[in-house]
């Protein structure tokens, strides 16, 4: 005996079935059913399961952020982009840290030497 297929969802039922297990539709009896799947169901490719929706916490991610410059973007999955903040300001504090003591070094270099021109009588002009 052909099988029969149900003319709703195009699930296969068998003979003495009198309503779809997967859709519920009613089987007609007098037509036998479908003895093959109606067109808009022979060729459809399987139904490809969602991953749930992952959710970031927005706050966090800025805390994190602030705490250290790149870790929310890594919290948030961005990787590459986390780690190139993060490398950039090690970067610049480290310059920043080498300007902040090449400026400390002036300073005492200009302070010496202009106290030195005062205690010498000589007129000192100051820049700003």
């Amino acid at each position: 005996m052909a099988a029969r297929f149900c003319e709703n969802c195009g699930d296969p039922v068998s003979a003495d079935e009198v309503f779809c297990e997967k859709c519920g539709n009613r089987i007609e009896q007098a037509s036998g059913g479908q003895t093959s799947p109606p067109p808009a169901y022979q060729a459809q490719p399987p139904v490809a399961t969602q991953q749930p929706k992952q959710t970031k916490n927005p706050i966090v991610a800025a805390l994190l952020s602030l705490l250290i410059c790149g870790v929310g973007q890594m919290y948030n999955g961005q990787w590459k982009k986390g780690i190139v903040l993060l490398v950039g300001v090690i970067i610049l504090a480290y310059l920043i840290g080498i300007f902040a003591i090449v400026v400390t070094l002036f300073a005492i270099y200009d302070a010496y030497t202009t106290a030195n021109k005062i205690n010498n009588g000589e007129q000192v002009k100051d820049l700003f």
